[in-house]
């Protein structure tokens, strides 16, 4: 059985890089280095075996930290390597040339997942990355570079886990609707904020009533200063009043709040 505190403190010392780790659940540790990891390493410490897990869109520095982790544990315990179908692995598990592969790999996945569905979601060490049809407008022209293609979905993945704004996400409702909670954002002018995916974006308007849209509507009609960093996360900065009001006016030729409010009474 591993140490566990003694291995936390081992990975700790192991690299100049910025290596931060979590607690999840039943004894599984999440480890990503900051500014840098697209997706993390889950290890999960079991009484017979040690599981380590990499998930899709891994990138570079995500890889290099398994064969870090590894070699710290095997440091730790008398144990030999084993994939999912139980055969020997040889240290180092990831090389260049493996790396490569599995970036391009996971890029032309992603590439062809986004080509079919509106939203592909991908979980990042800090929040959501939304791939979909309107980002794979901006990735099919690398289609036959794949290794490129997955550098530039890496990009996108980092800006949005690293690059953003110190922005508030705002006020977020959940409605309970025909036995399924909503998720809506209210969206005002009185501050900045980040927009995320929900199921519905309620904008304070000039009546009594919010205005109520999707975020694929606010993607279309979105003041010039709001920039769209991947399928849905926004950076909303305050605007001056002239526009926040013509948003609003746009917004309103999409309100689907009277509609919403009937359905819910006749639910």
């Amino acid at each position: 059985m591993v140490n566990i505190d003694q291995f936390l403190q081992l990975v700790i010392q192991s690299s100049t890089d910025n290596i931060h780790y979590c607690y999840r659940q039943h004894d599984t540790y999440y480890f990503w280095i900051d500014q840098k990891s697209t997706r993390g390493v889950d290890i999960s410490f079991g009484h017979e075996k040690i599981e380590i897990k990499n998930t899709t869109l891994s990138n570079p520095t995500d890889l290099l930290l398994t064969n870090i982790l590894v070699e710290i544990l095997l440091q730790m315990v008398d144990g030999t390597i084993v994939n999912e179908a139980e055969e020997y692995v040889a240290l180092p598990i990831f090389t260049e040339e493996i790396i490569r592969e599995i970036c391009s790999i996971d890029a032309h996945t992603l590439l062809r997942l986004s080509q079919t569905n509106e939203e592909v979601t991908i979980y990042g060490p800090i929040r959501k990355t939304y791939f979909g049809k309107s980002m794979y407008k901006r990735l099919v022209p690398y289609e036959n570079q794949l290794f490129v293609l997955a550098e530039k979905i890496e990009e996108v993945i980092l800006k949005v886990q690293y690059q953003l704004p110190d922005y508030e996400y705002g006020n977020v409702l959940e409605v309970q609707y025909d036995a399924h909670p909503l998720v809506m954002k209210l969206l005002t002018n009185k501050t900045n904020c980040i927009v995320d995916k929900y199921d519905y974006i309620l904008i304070e308007g000039k009546g009594k009533a919010p205005l109520m849209i999707t975020n694929a509507v606010l993607n279309k009609i979105q003041p010039e200063s709001w920039s769209l960093v991947d399928a849905y996360t926004m950076v909303a900065p305050r605007v001056t009043t002239s526009e926040w009001n013509a948003f609003v006016t746009r917004a309103a030729e999409f309100d689907q709040f009277e509609n919403f409010k009937q359905k819910k009474a006749d639910s």
